[in-house]
């Protein structure tokens, strides 16, 4: 990892996840995929800057393009050394700009149409994404840590109204707490706009805190948002294989009080079958984790209509549950933690280490 971060380390970057996935057959050839997570003032030649309150665009669309994931080949020479492939097709930038389809049980959904995107089917871009994890098919799965500074909603009135808003801390005041993009891209304001279809960008949050799908091997494919997954604060997500197929994805929400998740897919994986452009990440059943005094825990079902998760307490249906993964999690009562982050799954006993 040390020798990869002195390569390939840019100023202004902070790089957290990165994976190596070789090609079939091949030991000396792969792709290194790798997450930038944020940005520092040093990406600026002079600094970050404020014209009259607000953040010159260009200075916007240059951090905005340095987040996201790259994709390397890489090739080791005959001393042993790996170097960049450079040209090749494999090579690729997916950024906060990139365009993303939205899938799952939220797809389409009112609550994630934008006056951008009234479909609720497409998104531009992924943001702070921390670690990282991968598929047994071979695609690499990027997670969207702490999206909600990237946002801001000016309005206290409707603030208060949002759920959504409140319980993963979207930023109130007229800057977002990280960048103040805000002031320069009209979608990272999510005070409600009337006359706008969808009221603007209220709901553009919602469109962040998901894993997404990237097939590295795949250049022209379109990196997926898997809504099933719930959404919230994901450090990264650790995959567990049964003998009978049957995948767990275990993941910690990085902030202080809060929980550990897994996400069971309802398809079982299987070497056999066609994995491309494969839609088994869309089905299947979220649990938040209670670890009693006696040192064992129990994985919590998060599914609308069951253990209090009804209209009453505020969740109409399973998109609710999904968007809003820790308020249902307090119902349940989930054991609050110290900001679980990388879940690490044992090779052959399957133990998880968080």
């Amino acid at each position: 990892s040390n020798h990869w971060d002195a390569q390939l380390m840019q100023a202004g970057q902070n790089h957290d996840g990165m994976y190596f996935f070789a090609f079939d057959g091949e030991e000396n050839r792969g792709l290194l995929v790798i997450n930038h997570e944020y940005t520092n003032e040093t990406l600026h030649p002079t600094g970050a800057s404020f014209i009259d309150g607000r953040r010159p665009l260009e200075e916007v669309k240059k951090e905005q393009a340095a987040h996201g994931v790259s994709v390397i080949e890489v090739a080791r020479a005959d001393d042993g050394r790996w170097q960049r492939v450079f040209p090749s097709r494999f090579n690729r930038r997916v950024s906060a700009m990139t365009p993303m389809a939205i899938s799952g049980p939220l797809s389409g959904d009112a609550r994630m149409k934008t006056a951008a995107d009234t479909t609720g089917r497409a998104v531009s871009g992924t943001i702070n994404n921390c670690s990282s994890g991968k598929t047994p098919w071979g695609t690499y799965l990027i997670c969207e840590e702490n999206w909600h500074h990237y946002f801001t909603n000016t309005d206290a009135g409707d603030y208060a109204k949002r759920p959504t808003h409140q319980r993963y801390g979207i930023t109130q005041g007229d800057q977002a707490k990280k960048y103040a993009w805000n002031t320069a891209d009209a979608r990272f304001d999510a005070t409600p706009q009337s006359g706008q279809p969808h009221q603007g960008y209220v709901n553009e949050p919602h469109r962040f805190g998901w894993v997404v799908e990237l097939d590295p091997f795949d250049p022209d494919s379109t990196p997926v948002k898997r809504t099933a997954f719930g959404r919230f604060c994901r450090e990264g997500v650790g995959m567990a294989l049964a003998e009978n197929g049957q995948m767990a994805y275990y993941s910690g929400d990085d902030a202080r009080g809060e929980y550990i998740y897994k996400f069971v897919p309802s398809h079982r994986y299987s070497a056999d079958e066609d994995a491309r452009g494969n839609d088994w990440l869309d089905t299947g059943i979220l649990y938040v984790a209670r670890f009693d005094d006696d040192g064992r825990g129990v994985w919590l079902p998060l599914v609308h209509g069951e253990n209090g998760l009804t209209a009453e307490q505020g969740f109409t249906d399973q998109g609710d549950v999904l968007l809003n993964a820790r308020g249902a999690a307090d119902i349940l009562g989930a054991t609050p933690m110290d900001r679980p982050e990388w879940a690490a799954v044992h090779p052959h006993s399957r133990e998880v280490f968080v």
